[in-house]
């Protein structure tokens, strides 16, 4: 994601539940302190994503409150690790569409950007 530029397509979903094409309308950095902690979930079809904890799901919850065992985009969460994220800031997307959702490493994320 935090190669991503504005005018970027990539896949999200339109109101009606299709996986389409669309433009990114917006980017942000956020400042992240040293010691900083992101959480990367791993799925039982081998999926994976490393994001904020706070970052949300299509289904609203934030990735740190998922559990091993607990069901994300269709597959099982097989893991939740926190891991130590020097990168200096974080990144997010908003596509263009009424839904601000798109898929980071094929996992349905809700932007954070309205």
């Amino acid at each position: 994601v935090e190669e991503i530029k504005s005018g970027t397509t990539v896949w999200t979903m339109d109101g009606a539940g299709k996986r389409v094409e669309a433009p990114v309308t917006r980017t942000s950095a956020t400042a992240v302190p040293t010691g900083f902690q992101v959480v990367k979930i791993t799925l039982s079809d081998g999926r994976s994503v490393t994001a904020s904890p706070g970052h949300p799901t299509a289904d609203l919850k934030a990735l740190s409150s998922y559990q091993a065992g607990d069901s994300l985009d269709r597959a099982k969460v097989v893991s939740v690790d926190s891991l130590s994220y020097d990168g200096g800031y974080t990144y997010d997307i908003l596509p263009e569409g009424e839904t601000g959702l798109y898929w980071a490493n094929e996992i349905l994320l809700l932007s954070t950007l309205k």
